[in-house]
């Protein structure tokens, strides 16, 4: 595995800050048990002890993620197809028969017929054959989703290797709008880091000062049992939290601009569809 020491800072010593990589934080209710987590609340709230919360960012494994995306990526896998079926040269309108209720069977039925009365060019009848091909492929994904079938390797067979990878890459460039890529950091994880930026929590900072100050995980349990009582968040703690790691700049400020980026866009209304045909005008010259 390939070190990255200009992205990560192992066992930083001092205060909490902006950038710690934290294990075995409290994870969010929705996502599957993370362990890593990056912690975002600004410098200036820890040097000034302006906040009662940490804010952090969780993370699970590079394969986790690929896994929890197959559902997502065979719904595109059938948008694909279906976009495929509007571009088909055949003899037919058959996409809007099939918008209509069209059965796929009567329309292959049809499409028969047609090939048996017309002349048929070479592209005619391809196209016939890919949109037979086209729609059983979509009719057999979305029995595997509607079947809600788990199991990874039968999901992953389904997706075109091309597109499979397309994703990976996409990941791995931090192009995909609302999660995060950090490398392999030694110690932490063997495999690329995912965090993902729509999962914010927080914690209470006591606990985490708490476990901060502790040498050891008998220290830890000794002083949150004798705190639970007045210090009811420690309750969401299930093993020792530890510092581990600190992102270094500038990729540590690149994680926190997405992140902002992320919840900082405003949506406005779009044209409708009279406002764009008046703005875009008469297309002759």
């Amino acid at each position: 595995m390939p070190e990255f020491p200009h992205y990560y800072l192992t066992l930083p010593s001092g205060a909490l800050t902006q950038g710690d990589i934290w294990l075995d934080l409290p994870s969010p209710m929705l996502l599957p048990v993370s362990k890593v987590a990056i912690v975002i609340t600004p410098r200036c709230d820890f040097a000034h002890e302006k906040t009662p919360s940490v804010n952090y960012i969780p993370a699970i494994g590079f394969d986790d993620y690929i896994e929890g995306a197959l559902p997502m990526l065979l719904e595109r896998e059938i948008a694909r197809l279906d976009t495929q079926l509007r571009d088909l040269e055949i003899p037919l309108p058959v996409y809007e028969m099939l918008e209509l209720g069209a059965s796929t069977e009567s329309i292959v039925e049809e499409l028969g017929r047609e090939a048996e009365a017309a002349t048929l060019t070479k592209r005619n009848a391809a196209d016939i054959q890919r949109f037979k091909e086209n729609f059983q492929k979509i009719t057999d994904l979305r029995k595997v989703i509607d079947s809600k079938i788990q199991d990874p390797t039968i999901l992953g067979s389904l997706i075109p290797a091309r597109e499979l990878r397309k994703f990976r890459e996409q990941l791995l460039k931090n192009q995909i709008n609302d999660a995060h890529m950090l490398p392999p950091c030694i110690g932490i994880s063997s495999q690329p880091l995912i965090f993902l930026l729509r999962h914010v929590t927080s914690c209470d900072i006591r606990c985490v000062q708490l476990a901060h100050s502790c040498l050891s995980v008998e220290q830890w349990e000794s002083r949150r049992n004798q705190n639970l009582s007045h210090l009811t968040p420690l309750t969401a703690f299930k093993s020792m939290p530890e510092r581990v790691a600190r992102l270094k700049g500038p990729f540590l400020e690149q994680l926190v601009s997405r992140f902002v980026a992320l919840f900082s866009r405003v949506g406005v209304p779009d044209l409708t569809n009279s406002e764009f045909t008046s703005l875009i005008g008469d297309d002759q010259i």
